[in-house]
């Protein structure tokens, strides 16, 4: 399959999707709270295969809430279904490129509501997330979509990975997505577009109180940004909206070059209860670095021997240190950029040739200007 023409993200029960089939053409539709039929996570829809999972703690048995994707029949022996996850609330498929392309891996992820009782939970889904997409984006293009329980506020500026356009609310579960889109290079294509109010993806109708809890999220990398559309159209019992971006997959295979890397979320030391944490984490280990110092002090132990184990040891406190404390995020290296964004590009060049002329006149005026530069980003 050298396309996936439009992706789709709604809930809906068994007999709303048959309802909703006879008007999309699309090869793969993902259904996130779709409803599972009883003993029954494959089962055929026209010329689609639900191919689903039952939410975390419920019996497929019985039936019940669950998501998973719509796949047309003839791309069944080639798409693949990736049973090893971390985490639980989601179902990825692997669609092999074609000749000169990458395989994508596209996801259908649920993540629970955020509580007040159990704030790290919040942070524990989002990381195991973070795992998977790290280790898919090491093989390939990411898509993902969901119903993320998240409201992220809206961006100060354009080229952000989120859209200027959104709502102002941020909960608990929002506050932790904006980090695994940073730390994971992906951006969501809610809010992108100027209007009068902003593009809810759901109504609540015990309250009438509208949302966005749903997204689309793409490797910042990958494309130009497709334009989101959301439908709100009466689809049964379901109180999210119908929304789709047409995402354009035509993209070659990198070049050989091209790698991807971890680097320490640095960062996060801002914070000063992450400083106290990071400190406390290299005095802890003091009493091993003085072991390690005091069996290189022997005379007879070759300098340059004695310097590396040093070095070593040293290296390899800081590390563990800092991934306790700071953990890491994907950074690509070698990569040939396509500009989704204009100003951010013009913007960008402006700030390396503020750079340059730092490091060739090496000047604290020079270096007040870059810093003010990178504060108006």
């Amino acid at each position: 399959m050298q396309v996936i023409p439009e992706l789709i993200v709604v809930k809906m029960t068994s007999r709303e999707k048959r309802s909703l089939y006879r008007g999309i053409s699309e090869m793969i539709i993902w259904v996130v709270g779709g409803r599972l039929g009883v003993g029954d996570v494959v089962s055929k829809l026209g010329k689609y295969q639900w191919v689903g999972k039952a939410r975390k703690g419920l019996d497929p048995k019985e039936g019940g809430e669950g998501g998973g994707f719509l796949v047309k029949e003839h791309l069944l022996g080639v798409v693949e279904v990736v049973v090893k996850t971390e985490f639980e609330e989601s179902l990825w498929l692997k669609i092999p490129g074609g000749r000169g392309e990458k395989d994508w891996f596209v996801g259908n992820v649920y993540v629970p509501p955020s509580s007040k009782k159990v704030a790290s939970k919040a942070q524990e889904n989002f990381g195991q997330i973070g795992e998977d997409v790290q280790r898919f984006s090491r093989k390939g293009e990411v898509v993902m979509v969901g119903d993320f329980n998240s409201r992220v506020g809206k961006a100060s500026s354009r080229g952000q990975a989120i859209g200027q356009h959104g709502e102002d609310k941020v909960n608990d579960n929002g506050v932790r997505m904006l980090e695994f889109l940073g730390s994971n290079e992906l951006m969501e294509l809610k809010g992108r577009r100027e209007c009068d109010k902003p593009e809810f993806t759901g109504q609540r109708a015990v309250c009438n109180e509208y949302s966005i809890l749903d997204y689309i999220l793409l490797d910042r990398g990958s494309a130009q940004i497709p334009e989101l559309h959301v439908s709100v159209i009466d689809i049964g019992s379901t109180d999210h909206f119908l929304i789709w971006a047409n995402i354009d997959r035509s993209r070659k295979m990198d070049s050989k070059k091209q790698r991807k890397v971890f680097q320490w979320k640095i960062e996060r030391l801002g914070d000063e209860g992450t400083r106290d944490d990071f400190q406390k984490g290299l005095a802890g280990s003091v009493e091993p670095f003085r072991k390690l110092l005091r069996s290189v002090e022997d005379g007879q132990v070759d300098v340059q021997a004695a310097g590396d184990r040093v070095n070593k040891g040293w290296e390899s406190i800081l590390n563990t240190t800092a991934e306790t404390v700071m953990g890491k995020q994907v950074v690509r290296c070698g990569v040939s950029v396509k500009w989704w964004d204009e100003e951010l590009k013009e913007e960008i060049g402006e700030r390396r040739e503020v750079f340059k002329q730092y490091l060739s006149e090496a000047s604290e005026e020079s270096w007040e200007k870059y810093r003010a530069k990178r504060k108006n980003r």
